[in-house]
């Protein structure tokens, strides 16, 4: 039970740290990880939950728990409620993005995947890319975004679309930590299940921290936006795809690298592994999070 309560503690100092007003019992059952949640009862939890109320290190109402202030149910169902709006209103694109050449898999994730988005949150997609043709399909991904006016640079729409994370199927994701973990799991799947669990079987070290809850994706799969798909990845599989690869990428990264440093900022929000990875946060808030993390563990006793 000693390292139930650590790691029940550790989520809520998470959602803590990242502004989650707070968590659900259900996501904390689901989220503890693995090596709990195989020996540990939801009845176990629950008395450890009570426990930790008693020593008001923990304040709930109505099955939700936060460690700074008793949870204000009205917030939480209104932020679920824009959440799920901000899905229904972009379900047409997120079928659409099955067309897309390379494009293997995506899921929804930030605020928006957490149920915890307000109306200005955008709607972060990370996407599961053919190795050696991310440049290729990100282009064309911003391309269908600009057509559906949703790019994230339009500044007075409510629904903005941010693309942050390119990756292999077989890549690893480069930042291990807590956090990074917590926004894999929550992540809600739009399309491409294999891919998407070979991802995540190639990025196990997530459970050392998070359980992944099971989630059903969230767009009817297309055999027709599919085989387009196929089609003119099949028309850019030789050289004239690798063409177009490097001559994309080029004018890409100069233009990410441009913006990351806007204003005196820095480029360390952009993040390159040849071929394999691109993810780029405008504003990255990764460090901020962990931080902020940090900072709530020293205040609890364990």
């Amino acid at each position: 039970m000693d390292d139930t309560r650590t790691s029940t503690l550790s989520l809520l100092a998470l959602a803590h740290a990242e502004l989650l007003p707070a968590l659900s019992f259900t996501d904390l059952c689901a989220l503890l990880p693995i090596s709990h949640t195989r020996n540990t009862r939801r009845t176990e939890v629950a008395s450890l939950l009570a426990q930790l109320e008693k020593e008001v290190v923990v304040m709930s109402r109505d099955n939700w728990y936060a460690l700074s202030k008793t949870p204000d149910i009205p917030m939480l169902k209104k932020r679920l409620s824009i959440s799920q709006a901000k899905l229904a209103r972009n379900r047409v694109f997120f079928f659409l993005m099955q067309a897309i050449p390379f494009l293997e898999g995506a899921v929804i994730t930030g605020s928006v995947s957490m149920g915890s988005a307000h109306e200005k949150s955008d709607i972060d997609i990370f996407c599961i890319i053919k190795k050696g043709r991310i440049w290729t399909a990100r282009i064309c991904l911003l391309f269908l975004a600009e057509l559906f006016g949703s790019r994230r640079e339009k500044k007075h729409l409510l629904d903005k679309l941010c693309f942050n994370c390119f990756i292999a199927h077989t890549a690893v994701f480069p930042l291990q930590n807590i956090a990074s973990a917590h926004m894999l799991a929550r992540a809600i799947p739009l399309f491409g299940t294999t891919p998407l669990e070979a991802f995540f079987t190639a990025n196990a070290w997530t459970e050392l921290y998070v359980s992944r809850p099971p989630h059903t994706p969230l767009v009817r799969p297309s055999r027709s936006l599919r085989a387009i798909s196929l089609v003119v990845a099949w028309l850019l599989s030789g050289s004239v795809g690798n063409t177009l690869e490097r001559t994309v990428a080029r004018w890409q990264i100069h233009r990410l690298r441009s913006k990351a440093t806007r204003g005196g900022g820095n480029a360390s929000g952009l993040i390159l592994h040849e071929d394999i990875v691109t993810l780029y946060y405008p504003d990255s808030k990764n460090n901020t999070v962990m931080a902020r993390y940090a900072d709530a563990i020293k205040q609890i006793d364990f």
